[in-house]
């Protein structure tokens, strides 16, 4: 691998970090419709729990609906990211990225907060020079009710 190459490899993965990381702060800022700005027109998301698919959105404006109308049923939401590994093959690229996500939400008058450990198993497209996630299978492998 030659000098630009290597530079082109670093710059993706920066560019794919900021991508995950974004998609996260736009969740804590419970806004939905701006997360579907980081999807393809044709995107696919896809959450497991415990190995169960439990829901599938199709587009990024159903992800983007979705996610918007889900975020701001809650009182707030925190991701924390951790690892992420990437495979770049030019311009299409997998990865796996940990999260532990804080969901905090009024029930009954009592505020109630939810842990949840997931992992991301991403596909990413670079369209016009900008990366975006293709597929995004969400797996929450754990889930702790307090409150």
């Amino acid at each position: 691998m030659d000098l630009e190459q290597k530079i082109q490899e670093i710059t993706d993965r920066m560019a794919l970090k900021q991508l995950v990381d974004s998609y996260a702060i736009l969740a804590d800022a419970q806004n939905g419709q701006a997360q579907k700005t980081l999807f393809t027109t044709d995107a696919v998301y896809k959450t497991y729990v415990n190995g169960e698919l439990k829901m599938t959105l199709n587009g990024a404006e159903e992800i983007g609906n979705t996610m918007h109308n889900f975020l701001n049923t809650l009182d707030s939401v925190f991701h924390l990211n951790g690892q992420q590994m990437l495979n770049i093959k030019g311009d299409q690229a997998i990865g796996r990225c940990y999260c532990q996500i804080t969901l905090v939400e009024t029930q009954n008058g009592t505020q109630c907060t939810t842990q949840e450990n997931v992992y991301y198993d991403d596909e990413y497209k670079k369209i016009d020079g900008k990366w975006l996630i293709a597929k995004r299978n969400s797996n929450i492998l754990h889930v702790n009710k307090i409150g």
